[in-house]
């Protein structure tokens, strides 16, 4: 089992649905992948997956509010698994957690959870496990992508919700007169960030 799995990128938004550049897509926690044939080459850069956390009878009323990222009510931790299967019959198990802001959100995060020597011995199949520790959340959808160098459709979403994050900083520091944005919840969804008190 390996714990020092690489992250490049994680960011989260406001949603209910994996975007259509993940091609492989699958409802509740568990997917399974079918890898293309020569899948595994000097251009791929890892797998990048998405998963979609939901409330169980949370509705979602109209609130704007601060959020202490370090000591909210609405965070959890979700860990993932990530199978393996060699030619050989071995097994290769990787596992790793993130820390989430839970509440209506969209979760995508690259990993790179295995050395070169593992994947070239590797099966075209590969399956990723998902689960957190909240009693009121619950994984409704996830979908996993594979990138590599030549792969622009997820970095133009990236992009596209950075710039709309961004934005939205800007937007409501002025509006609540914060002094630096950090963490903003609105109709329930976390949106951005800030890290101090509203001025006086």
């Amino acid at each position: 089992v390996h714990d020092d799995w690489r992250r490049s990128a994680r960011l989260w938004y406001p949603g209910s649905e994996i975007p259509k550049c993940f091609d492989f897509r699958s409802m509740g926690s568990f997917i399974n992948v079918e890898l293309p044939p020569n899948w595994f080459n000097n251009n791929f850069l890892g797998f990048t997956v998405c998963v979609v956390v939901s409330d169980y009878d949370h509705p979602i009323d109209f609130e704007a509010k601060c959020t202490d990222y370090n000591s909210s009510d609405d965070i959890c931790v979700m860990g993932w698994k990530c199978n393996f299967k060699s030619k050989d019959g071995h097994q290769f198990v990787s596992k790793g957690t993130e820390k989430l802001v839970v509440s209506n959100h969209v979760f995508v995060f690259s990993i790179f959870p295995y050395s070169h020597q593992e994947l070239i011995c590797s099966e075209n199949e590969v399956s990723f496990e998902f689960y957190h520790d909240s009693s009121s959340q619950k994984i409704e959808k996830c979908g996993v992508h594979l990138m590599f160098k030549e792969d622009t459709r997820l970095i133009k979403m990236v992009k596209a919700v950075c710039v709309l994050s961004l934005a939205l900083q800007v937007y409501f520091k002025e509006v609540f007169l914060l002094k630096s944005v950090r963490y903003l919840s609105v109709n329930g969804l976390d949106l951005a960030w800030w890290s101090c008190p509203l001025r006086s």
